[in-house]
């Protein structure tokens, strides 16, 4: 595991002693700016079965024969519009991006029957779209398929680390921020008995089904299936999804850099937004030039 650390001293300690690793220093964080935007997009959907989910794919402005792809995924209660930026920012960089809603996402989906139901929404149910955006992309005569990447926020990021364990071979790196590894973890060793048919959270309203569905896979012995690169991005204050959670999936993956941004909460909002994008398009360029260079 590889730490970059945007901390003080006293952190450092803390972390050598929990996790027995001394953390590399990265930069601080840059004051709140903004970025131009220069892309293509349209609205763009994808079938899982019989469900239609909405989506929107946004280009690079330059027009070639392949492009390079990141599907990204949004976290729970919201919808593509959370990760808009990133997949705005990625497209103005070269790299193609799509974005989409997940099936019984709440208010503001607009896939499948789009109402605000969210007590069919479960941990299968939103990797099950994921992997239907994933395999219908790899038949995409423009998608460069040597290069296809997964990335999300919290829940999001649970997505992606689940789909590309099941999909190793296809999937060149993830980028996860926030993972939202404790969705699942929270429902470890409980009675199905005693769970209840709905559960708030967060003032969303969840079906028995989440907890259920949660039960039936570990999500860190799936993710040690995946040998291929990883970058996490985790703010030291997250009272959403606590950092526990990444040390752990960090140390479970073969390959992954752990980069952790002090004085950042769950929204990664301001100045961290942009530069955690800035760091996650280094880390993919990096990996499409890999290959490019490559004999």
């Amino acid at each position: 595991m590889n730490i970059k650390a945007k901390s003080i001293a006293a952190l450092v300690i803390i972390l050598v002693l929990v996790t027995g690793c001394m953390p590399a220093w990265a930069r601080n964080k840059t004051k709140e700016k903004s970025v131009e935007l220069n892309f293509r997009s349209e609205e763009f959907h994808v079938m899982n079965g019989d469900v239609d989910l909405y989506g929107e794919l946004y280009l690079p402005v330059e027009e070639k024969d392949e492009y390079p792809l990141i599907i990204l995924s949004h976290g729970l209660g919201s919808n593509a519009n959370a990760v808009g930026h990133h997949a705005k920012y990625f497209a103005t960089n070269g790299i193609a991006a799509y974005i989409f809603d997940v099936n019984h996402g709440g208010p503001g989906s607009r896939s499948g029957d789009a109402d605000s139901d969210m007590t069919e929404l479960s941990p299968l149910t939103v990797t099950s779209d994921l992997s239907a955006v994933l395999e219908y992309f790899e038949t995409l005569p423009f998608i460069d398929t040597d290069n296809i990447f997964l990335g999300g926020v919290s829940m999001g990021g649970f997505m992606s680390a689940f789909v590309s364990a099941q999909h190793p071979d296809e999937v060149k790196a993830i980028v996860l921020q926030s993972p939202g590894f404790s969705l699942s973890e929270q429902y470890k060793g409980i009675d199905p008995e005693e769970l209840p048919e709905t559960e708030e959270v967060r003032g969303m309203v969840l079906g028995k089904v989440f907890a259920l569905d949660s039960q039936t896979f570990d999500i860190y012995e799936m993710i040690a299936n995946y040998k291929n690169d990883v970058l996490i991005l985790h703010g030291d204050i997250d009272d959403i999804v606590d950092i526990s959670y990444a040390y752990r999936a960090a140390e479970v993956y073969e390959n992954a850099t752990l980069s952790v941004y002090e004085g950042v909460d769950h929204s990664f909002a301001g100045s961290a937004k942009l530069d955690s994008e800035k760091e996650e398009l280094e880390f993919l360029l990096a990996h499409i030039a890999e290959r490019k260079d490559s004999p």
